[in-house]
């Protein structure tokens, strides 16, 4: 039952990548995100125009945020194998999951006050609050940043012969989460690449996070996989 477990943990992974696209994408039509520099109407606008399909896409996208804490919780499993019976860094791991939760959380909520009655609200306050929910969703990358950080130094200290994860994980992990932190550089900018719309605050993290999700993802059930057969566990 631990494996079973621990596959359906892991395959949170991918309902958490899926859930968040389409609820981001489709249906609350936030890809392409709409302009830093644009003015209260046109923000204004947008709620209006898109309030049902808005409001649909942010309940769908808090549901895949809280996916991503059994998947964090099936990666410190065997992370903890890796580091044995002390595990700062495992704990440190899972935390950070837990609290990237709430970051994405935040975001969602904002952005359903600003469509939750857009005809009866001033334009600068539905700008106001579509500022802080993007603000709230690309800027705080300093708590995936330490995730990212801890997984990498974890899987570059296995050594055994046959390691959990390949080292080049660790490698990966570890790049993967210095590409992110453009992000943390949005409150300057209203345009260009580090804009919350601009091509290094956004679509390469973008790109990259789905990258690490469903690639972790699928080495996370290999290992899972593999420690069943070493302990001799229905999988």
């Amino acid at each position: 039952m631990n494996m079973r477990t621990q596959q359906l943990c892991a395959w949170g992974g991918v309902i958490c990548t899926l859930l968040w696209l389409i609820g981001f994408w489709p249906l609350a039509g936030f890809l392409p995100p709409p302009l830093p520099s644009s003015n209260a109407d046109v923000i204004a606008a947008l709620f209006r125009e898109h309030t049902i399909s808005i409001r649909i896409g942010m309940i769908v996208l808090m549901f895949g945020a809280v996916f991503y804490l059994p998947w964090s919780a099936a990666i410190s499993v065997q992370m903890q194998r890796i580091e044995g019976k002390h595990t700062p860094l495992t704990y440190t791991q899972m935390l950070m999951g837990a609290i990237f939760v709430w970051v994405f959380m935040m975001p969602v909520l904002i952005w359903q006050a600003a469509a939750f009655r857009p005809d009866e609200t001033s334009p600068e306050l539905i700008q106001r609050l579509n500022d802080l929910a993007w603000l709230n969703f690309i800027n705080p990358v300093a708590t995936i940043f330490i995730q990212g950080i801890a997984i990498g130094i974890v899987i570059l200290q296995d050594k055994r012969q046959n390691p959990i994860f390949p080292r080049w994980v660790g490698y990966f992990n570890i790049w993967a989460v210095i590409m992110y932190l453009p992000g943390a550089l949005i409150p300057l900018f209203k345009s260009g690449p580090f804009a919350w719309n601009g091509l290094l605050a956004l679509w390469i993290p973008l790109v990259i996070f789905v990258a690490w999700m469903v690639g972790m993802t699928y080495l996370l059930l290999r290992a899972i996989k593999r420690q069943a057969l070493e302990e001799g566990q229905a999988c």
